[in-house]
């Protein structure tokens, strides 16, 4: 076989070309695995971002090289094991909690990892919380454990250069056990219960360093003192920056409620610059020190959210509901700068931010954000506005209760509340103070007199809404990102009507009468109807038709009135006798039932009723005239031929 020469090296540098690129392929993109707890907070996916609903799903699927980022949230998370060097992050210390259900580890480090970390989390309710095992370079920083009182937080083995910084421990039954001598724990609040203990005993005390002991054993004859870290006098070369028996002053660490802890420090906390600076200054731009605790050195930024006391709309001049006043419970973080009051006239968390610009603060107008200081209220001005008139309610016959009576109507686009107008229907001039509910389809008049016909009409009223909410800030800046860096998620979104209001034209009035029903077999000895005692219920469908019928019928009238007095007088004892011999009831609901027909058709459809009247009455007096007829044409037998 002859090869042509001037062919063979290109032919043989593509083939190479082409076996290179089928067998080598570019690294794998990193990918972010975020971890939420509904699909509604999960980002728009991408190639490298992935979103999932289970923590062990996202740490399972993870890569050398990943991130698992958790978002706010309680996540069920226990027996997880991470076998690869992937960073794992909580969006808000406080608020990102990791619950192991009481049992098992939350989270496994196994199988030769390195240069790994685990920051921003709350671990909560387990056995363990992080079990790191034969792997090294581990950091756990800026977390929060809450494991429980016969618990352990953090178990360490065989795993060198694992550093355990900035990290705030609440009453766990062990703080961290480890048969490593040589770890790095620095910075850290052990705020441990009676018997407890931090740090198992073998630990090497130089590596233990500025952290703060509270309640519960130490566990290492770590040289500590007592004193104000703050105090010029030099401490002895032996103590490390370790202080004992001080309380870390916490801002609310008692509510039972896990979401509702903060870990932040009040003012006069002795952990506030008393940590070591070799692990970075506070992340809020404090560069005076760094903390102890998990809100010291590298944490996430974000002051805990502000609870919103109230919002109370009222008018400034005249009538017009033109004034919100704004109040809100203080963050007594000493990093608490300040607060930020966001507004708009649409849903702030609908539309992810508040960009209102027509409030006047002090007599000037201030778009949203409005930075108020550290005043905990604010009064919102000028937020007149008019709102269009809603459509008319559909009002439902009334529904009988015992001196009362049970409304419902038709929802109406946009209405903000109802109006309940009454009187009798004796007297319909002298109607009864109006009656305004919420956002409602359903109310129930009280204080009504049984046996009293009622008249009742419903306005629905609309009013246009201001959204608030309000922001902390810390001491970086007065205008970070909300939840993200600098200032707290929004609080709660209060919602505030306010302005002229729109009112639509009554309803169609309806009429109903207050009685006592009582539900078979409790019938009372008077005030029931026979029916109620056949059919076993004051519910039953054939009574609702009896009581309408009497209600649109029979009341009406004068003779009806008279009967159904004479009713009420002489039903009770038949009512009661039927009641104890039930064997009757089936003949009474035959005896029933041509009636209950009767009425049905009246009352629900009375145009046909009357045609049927009509044609009854025309066939009638067809055939009474040809019976005339007949018998004048007939002849007597004695007279034919």
């Amino acid at each position: 076989m002859n090869y042509n020469s001037s062919l063979s090296l290109p032919v043989a540098i593509c083939t190479a070309a082409i076996l290179i690129l089928l067998f080598s392929s570019p690294a794998a993109a990193a990918v972010t695995r975020v971890v939420a707890t509904t699909s509604d907070q999960c980002p728009v996916e991408t190639p490298t971002t992935i979103c999932y609903l289970s923590f062990q799903e996202a740490v399972a699927a993870a890569l050398s090289g990943d991130a698992i980022d958790i978002l706010p949230g309680t996540h069920s998370a226990a027996n997880a094991t991470l076998s690869q060097s992937v960073s794992i992050s909580g969006s808000e210390t406080a608020q990102t909690i990791l619950n192991g259900g009481g049992s098992g580890t939350i989270l496994t480090i196994s199988g030769a990892v390195s240069s790994l970390s685990i920051r921003n989390l709350t671990f909560f309710s387990a056995n363990t919380g992080i079990a790191v095992q034969n792997s090294s370079s581990v950091d756990i920083r800026n977390n929060i454990f809450e494991i429980g009182t016969s618990s352990t937080a953090i178990s360490i083995s065989a795993s060198p250069s694992t550093r355990v910084f900035n990290n705030t421990f609440y009453l766990n039954s062990n703080g961290i056990v480890s048969n490593d001598v040589n770890l790095n724990i620095i910075n850290n609040i052990f705020n441990q219960g009676a018997g407890s203990t931090a740090i198992s005993s073998n630990v090497s005390l130089l590596t233990i360093k500025n952290n703060l002991f509270f309640g519960g054993n130490i566990g290492p004859a770590v040289v500590t003192v007592t004193i104000d870290p703050h105090d010029v006098t030099v401490p002895p070369p032996d103590w490390r920056g370790n202080i004992s028996a001080l309380d870390p002053k916490f801002v609310k660490p008692d509510p039972s409620d896990v979401t509702l802890r903060d870990f932040h420090l009040l003012a006069s906390s002795p952990c506030i610059t008393a940590g070591d600076t070799s692990m970075g200054f506070n992340s809020t731009g404090d560069t005076s020190g760094t903390d102890i605790g998990a809100y010291g050195s590298q944490s996430d930024r974000i002051p805990y959210i502000v609870s919103v006391v109230s919002a109370l709309a009222s008018a400034s001049t005249g009538t017009i509901t033109d004034t919100i006043t704004l109040s809100w419970s203080p963050n007594n973080a000493y990093s608490t700068k300040g607060y930020n009051v966001h507004y708009d006239k649409v849903s702030g968390k609908a539309t992810g931010s508040y960009n209102g610009a027509d409030a006047v603060v002090s007599g000037v107008t201030r778009t949203s954000p409005i930075d108020v200081g550290t005043a905990t209220n604010v009064i919102l001005t000028g937020l007149t506005t008019t709102a269009a008139t809603p459509a008319r309610p559909v009002l439902s016959r009334p529904e009988p209760r015992n001196e009362g009576l049970r409304l419902s109507w038709s929802a109406v686009p946009g209405a903000t509340s109802y109006t309940i107008y009454y009187s009798l229907a004796s007297a319909p001039t002298l109607t009864f103070p109006p009656i305004t509910v919420a956002n409602t389809t359903s109310y129930t008049l009280s204080g009504l007199v049984n046996g009293e016909l009622y008249t009742i009409a419903i306005t629905a009223v609309a009013q246009a809404p201001y959204y608030l909410a309000v922001t902390a800030y810390d001491l970086s800046s007065t205008a970070g990102t909300p939840g993200v860096q600098d200032e707290s998620r929004y609080s709660e979104e209060l919602k505030v009507y306010v302005g002229i209001p729109g009112i639509s034209s009554p309803s169609d009035p309806v009429q109903g009468l207050p009685e006592l029903l009582v539900p078979y077999p409790n019938l009372p000895n008077t005030g029931c109807f026979i029916a109620t005692a056949a059919y076993g219920s004051p519910e039953a469908f054939a009574v609702k038709v009896l009581r309408e019928f009497r209600d649109t019928r029979l009341l009406t009238n004068a003779p009806g009135k008279s009967f159904v007095r004479w009713y009420y007088e002489y039903s009770p004892t038949a009512a009661h006798y039927l009641n104890e011999h039930p064997a009757l009831k089936p003949f009474v609901r035959a005896a029933l039932g041509p009636v209950v027909s009767a009425a049905l058709l009246v009352t629900r459809a009375p145009h046909l009723a009357l045609a049927v009247a009509v044609m009854l009455l025309i066939a009638l007096t067809a055939l009474l005239a040809f019976r005339k007829r007949s018998l004048r044409t007939r002849r007597p037998m004695g007279n034919q031929p």
